[in-house]
């Protein structure tokens, strides 16, 4: 299964948050699956560190991208096609990192693995 986590599952992944269901936990966990993180989500993560609105459990970027890179998950790249995607993609969601992983999960084909419940109105297949 190819997957995409939206920002809250890698992160929770990361930190062993107990917020993770059983079955994001297995799928993350396997690395039988093609596991991708956009580019996207660590932009986000950068930001939200820089303004002090994002706790990690003590992970700081430099050790999430190692143990992105270690953990052998596959960074997607943010590309043109994804942009030209998003001005089509009903305002349901605002959060505008958000609206782009779910662009990005339509277009690479994946499924998105979240719990938020506004992303998964979206006409892309998701997984929690």
């Amino acid at each position: 299964m190819k997957i995409l986590a939206d920002t809250h599952t890698f992160l929770w992944w990361l930190a062993g948050d107990a917020r993770l269901s059983k079955r994001a936990e297995e799928v993350m966990a396997d690395s039988a699956h093609q596991r991708l993180v956009s580019l996207i989500s660590l932009w986000e993560i950068a930001i939200k560190f820089r303004f002090e609105r994002l706790s990690a459990s003590g992970l700081t970027l430099p050790e999430i991208v190692f143990e992105l890179q270690r953990q052998q998950f596959t960074l997607v790249p943010l590309h043109p096609e994804d942009l030209l995607r998003l001005d089509n993609l009903p305002a349901m969601h605002r959060d505008p990192f958000d609206r782009l992983l779910i662009v990005q999960a339509l277009n690479q084909k994946a499924t998105l693995l979240t719990a938020d419940s506004l992303m998964v109105q979206y006409p892309v297949p998701t997984l929690w």
